[in-house]
Order: structure tokens, then sequence, then C-alpha cells
């Protein structure tokens, strides 16, 4: 009797240790979890999991999905690899879809404009595919998908050397398989 009592104590304290780990999180980790919760219910339940922890039928997406699936070009401020805020979405609904397309897989090419050297363009355009590559991993998206590379300067989208210009190069493009882009899955 002493020892189910002994083990009753034992899993009564260790539970309680847990939970009261669990219940106090850091401050920056709670503003990022409270962020990512307000995004994920703002787009509403088509952008969610389903009660049983399945995905919706990615061929069911609302036209405010299938719109953030159209955005494959992710755009980046100067001389920086951090994904803007707006990003979040367009992020978030192409995990959802290669998530719900296992066989399907994306390549992430980053861009740089053309002021610095053909090295560090080609350095900041790959920081700029991985900073994408750990947001589709952090979203659950296993690495088998995801293929990153950096054409640095080599492939701007726009010619000239205005802010307008150097701005749409500054870029990183989500490349699905055989060039097929994710609606026409």
């Amino acid at each position: 009797m002493k020892t189910t009592a002994f083990s009753v104590v034992a899993v009564a304290t260790s539970f309680a240790l847990l939970s009261g780990c669990a219940s106090t999180p850091n401050e920056s980790a709670s503003v990022d979890n409270d962020s990512m919760a307000q995004q994920y219910e703002a787009s509403g339940p088509q952008g969610q999991a389903q009660a049983d922890n399945t995905l919706p039928d990615p061929r069911a997406l609302s036209s405010e999905q299938q719109a953030l699936l159209d955005q494959t070009r992710l755009l980046f401020d100067f001389d920086r690899a951090g994904l803007r805020p707006e990003h979040q979405a367009i992020i978030e609904a192409h995990a959802r879809h290669l998530l719900a397309n296992p066989d399907v897989q994306i390549t992430l090419e980053g861009h740089a404009d053309e002021r610095g050297t053909r090295e560090y363009n080609l350095a900041l355009g790959e920081r700029r595919a991985v900073t994408v590559e750990d947001a589709l991993l952090m979203q659950g998206v296993p690495r088998k998908q995801l293929r990153t590379t950096s054409l640095g300067e080599e492939d701007p989208v726009v010619n000239g050397q205005s802010e307008r210009s150097y701005q749409e190069n500054r870029r990183v493009e989500l490349k699905y398989q055989n060039g097929m882009h994710a609606s026409a899955y």
C-alpha cells in the first residue's frame, strides 16, 4: 500500500512540475504565439486544420486561400533576409498546400538587386531562400519537399536602376516542380 501511495504522489508531483513549466512561457514566445493565433483566426476555417486534425480538401480552397497560393514572389527589404509580416499568410497557405500534397516539391529561389558584389548577392539570395525554407519547416513541411537555390543578381525581373526596379528584384520565388503552379494541383 505504501508503494502505491508513493507512486501516486510521485506521478502527481511530476505532473505539477510539468504543468508549472508549461504555464510560464517567456514573453517573446507568448507574443509570437498570440500573433500566430490571431493570424490563423483571421484566415477563417479554410485556413485551419479540422477538428479531427486532417487538412481541408485542397480542391475546396476559398478564393482568399487561392489568392494567397497565387502569390509566389516574396519581396525583401534592402540588404535584409527577414520576412515581412505581410508574407506570413502566404507562407502558411503554401505550407498547407505542401502538407496536403506530400509528393509536391518546391524550389525556393533567392534573388538580390544588382547593388553589391556578385558573391555578396549570391550569399544574400541564399539567406533569403533559407529564411523562407525555415518558415515552411516551422509550419511542418518536410524538408524533402523543399529545395533552396540562389541566383543573386543574375535573373532580374525588372531591368533598371530605380528603387522600384531594385525592390522587385529583391525576392524569393516559390517554384513548384515541373514549373507547375500551386493552383494547378
